[in-house]
C-alpha cells in the first residue's frame, strides 16, 4: 500500500513553476518574433516606396530623352527651339505619326508645387500654339531642375538654343533635378536632335 501512495505522489507530468517559465519564454520569443516582422514589413515598404520613386524618376528622363532626341533644330522658327529658365524647361520638338505629316510641338517641362509636370502642345502653322494636349505627372517633391547647353566651340554655355542651326557638330543639354534628401543632385546629359 505504501508503495501504491509513492507512485500516486510522483505522478509524471510538469508543476505549475514548469509551465510558467515555459509560458514566460515562449512569450519573450513570439514578442521577439513580432518585432523582427514589423521590421521586415516597413523594410519592405520602404524599398517599394523607394522603387517606384526611382522608376518614376527614369521614366521622367526616358520621356526628356525622347523630346531632345526629336528637337526641331533644323527648323526656323522666331523662338529658341530650347530655353531653359528657373523652372522650366521648353522646347519645340517634331511628332512624328504614322500616316501623318510631320508636326511640330511645343513642350515643357515645369516644377509646380514641388512636381515636374511634362506639357505638350501642338504648333500651329497660322495660330501658334494650341491647346494643351497632353499634361502628366512625373515626380513629386522637388526642389529645383536645372540645365545648360553645350555648344561646340563655346563650351557649356547658356540657356538657350536657337532655331535654325546647320545639321553638323553634337550638342549636348546637362540636366540636374534636386529634391530634399538626396545628397547631391541626379545629372543626366542628353544629345539635343538626330
Amino acid at each position: 500500500m505504501a508503495r501504491q501512495l509513492e507512485q500516486a505522489g510522483s505522478q509524471n507530468g510538469f508543476t505549475l513553476i514548469e509551465l510558467l517559465v515555459a509560458i514566460s519564454l515562449l512569450a519573450i520569443i513570439s514578442v521577439l518574433a513580432w518585432k523582427g516582422l514589423d521590421q521586415t514589413l516597413l523594410g519592405r515598404r520602404h524599398i517599394t516606396d523607394n522603387m517606384q520613386e526611382e522608376r518614376s524618376l527614369l521614366l521622367a528622363f526616358e520621356q526628356i530623352r525622347q523630346d531632345l532626341a526629336e528637337t526641331a533644330v533644323d527648323v526656323r522658327l522666331p523662338r529658341p527651339v530650347l530655353q531653359v529658365r528657373s523652372d522650366t524647361l521648353s522646347l519645340v520638338r517634331w511628332s512624328l505619326m504614322p500616316d501623318a505629316a510631320p508636326q511640330l510641338w511645343r513642350v515643357d517641362y515645369r516644377i509646380r508645387q514641388g512636381r515636374l509636370l511634362r506639357e505638350a502642345r501642338r504648333i500651329e502653322p497660322s495660330a501658334g500654339l494650341g491647346p494643351t494636349w497632353q499634361r502628366q505627372l512625373w515626380l513629386q517633391d522637388l526642389d529645383a531642375i536645372s540645365a545648360h547647353v553645350y555648344q561646340p566651340g563655346h563650351g557649356w554655355t547658356g540657356t538657350e538654343l536657337a532655331a535654325g542651326l546647320p545639321p553638323g557638330p553634337t550638342r549636348l543639354l546637362r540636366l540636374q533635378v534636386s529634391r530634399p534628401g538626396w545628397p547631391w543632385p541626379v545629372t543626366r546629359i542628353y544629345r539635343i536632335g538626330p
